[in-house]
């Protein structure tokens, strides 16, 4: 019988003598329990298009604004442990967003600005679950249009310093129109 199993056979760099105490509670001082994190896995799912991406009008929560061309990608990791433990990455460095913008549907697209995605450590209070926003703006009436080119990588690292990732690729566009209200915006044409 293994008597250290309880701290993850490092009982030595851990403070719970006789392996009762259930807290993971990073802050308590006395009889903290072994804390640890091991990724397993990811599902990313996307709203709209499910298991692939696919352009819409998105909201924030409340259904206000700011209004997005884009999607909400929506990020579940499996983890042993405590989620919080875990540091989790969205990996934007190998994604082009280019945007542009046009008062009226004749003219060409002004103002097109190509932004280099980054790599986004997601704070550990959202825990194994959260929803990004990925898309552009829809500040004004006119017509938008977005080109995502490249890759995220979702990237959870655990505890232990092994990491599990999960590249998605994207190579896609879509032009959106932003009526007069109260018509609500919607997309023309998306690939």
């Amino acid at each position: 019988m293994n008597l250290y199993g309880f701290c993850r056979n490092t009982s030595p760099n851990r403070v719970d003598i006789l392996g009762l105490d259930g807290t993971n509670d990073p802050n308590k001082k006395q009889g903290m329990a072994c804390t640890w994190c091991k990724c397993k896995s990811v599902t990313v799912t996307f709203n709209p298009g499910g298991d692939n991406f696919s352009w819409g009008i998105t909201y924030a929560d409340d259904k206000k604004p700011p209004v997005k061309l884009g999607n909400n990608i929506n990020v579940k990791w499996e983890v042993d442990g405590d989620c919080a433990l875990c540091t989790i990455e969205q990996d934007e460095t190998d994604l082009s967003i280019t945007s542009g913008y046009s008062e009226d549907s004749s003219t060409e697209f002004g103002s097109v600005t190509t932004l280099q995605g980054k790599d986004n450590t997601i704070p550990s209070s959202a825990g194994c679950r959260y929803t990004d926003r990925l898309g552009v703006h829809l500040q004004q009436v006119g017509y938008y249009i977005s080109k995502l080119k490249g890759k995220i990588v979702f990237k959870c690292t655990g505890t232990d310093k092994q990491t599990v990732t999960k590249p998605v690729t994207l190579d896609t566009y879509a032009i959106a129109a932003v009526p007069q209200p109260p018509t609500a915006p919607y997309v023309l044409r998306s690939k």
